[in-house]
């Protein structure tokens, strides 16, 4: 799938609408959100949903890296359980609201979210406590909630985090949990664009053993994985193309669904064109 701001997918594939919900969240005391907004989440959610598409819903730039997005679930120890009063009641109000969406509706627990500021267990503790609050809760809230699969966040989303024996998948009755990570591996490549192309043999070897860490500690235990982004800057279509192509054909192979990030960059939205010739292609060619 590829997947971004425009909402872009392939198909019937799953799409990802990465929601901020933080600029709608009321100061009453009740961290009520806009009904207005909500109703226009729906909106853009049924887009994908009456195409007969699968939609991952997360709180985006709520959580993420840069507290200049307005991010909220980043705190030291002694302001955990102020965002965590509020992360529950945010998940509480859409959780309820879009309870009688079927199973192609998926939630996702956040977005590239850690805590740096504490000690590495504590920090870990948290964001275990987070996943998991959004398990129970959105068991509890009814519809088809309780059995609904939910995609649960790793450690910053880091592949090598994720797979630290710190980090924990949380408890679930309906065992619907998938967790989800971002291949954004090197960052040289994949975002500063210091490095403009990919494919040496170290830098496919480097790739495998990433996709194989997911495999031992995850899909060979029976839990599901999403690599709900991945992307690169670098203008160089053949390196463009080949990491695309061999990062989607090594988690093909293991059963893990992979989204190209696009903010815009790849899909031209007013000429309705890809921008990297072969691309797509390649995508199709790589899940055959």
């Amino acid at each position: 799938a590829v997947v971004g701001g425009g909402n872009v997918a392939m198909d019937a594939a799953p799409v990802r609408i990465p929601v901020t919900w933080r600029d709608h969240i009321s100061n009453d005391g009740k961290n009520t959100i806009d009904p207005d907004w909500m109703q226009r989440v729906q909106e853009i959610v049924d887009y994908a949903y009456d195409r007969d598409m699968y939609v991952i819903l997360n709180i985006h730039h709520d959580g993420g890296g840069d507290p200049d997005f307005g991010a909220w679930i980043r705190t030291d120890a002694a302001g955990f359980e102020a965002v965590r009063e509020k992360y529950q009641r945010v998940w509480e109000q859409i959780a309820a609201y879009f309870s009688g969406y079927d199973e192609r509706l998926i939630f996702e627990s956040m977005n590239e979210v850690g805590f740096d500021s504490v000690a590495e267990a504590r920090a870990y503790d948290m964001l275990n406590t987070l996943n998991q609050d959004f398990v129970d809760l959105v068991r509890a809230s009814g519809g088809n909630n309780n059995k609904r699969h939910l995609l649960i966040a790793g450690y910053w989303t880091d592949i090598e985090m994720t797979c630290d024996e710190k980090f924990r998948m949380p408890d679930d009755p309906a065992d619907h949990c998938i967790v989800s990570v971002h291949y954004y591996t090197p960052y040289q490549f994949c975002i500063t664009g210091e490095e403009t192309t990919w494919g040496t043999d170290g830098d496919i070897k480097r790739m495998q053993g990433l996709i194989q860490k997911m495999e031992d500690n995850f899909v060979s235990q029976g839990v599901p994985v999403i690599v709900g982004e991945y992307g690169m800057v670098s203008t160089d279509v053949n390196s463009r193309i080949l990491f695309s192509k061999t990062l989607t054909e090594l988690c093909h192979e293991r059963g893990m669904a992979t989204f190209f990030w696009d903010n815009g960059s790849e899909y031209d939205r007013e000429a309705y064109q890809w921008r990297t010739e072969g691309l797509i292609e390649a995508l199709c060619e790589a899940v055959k």
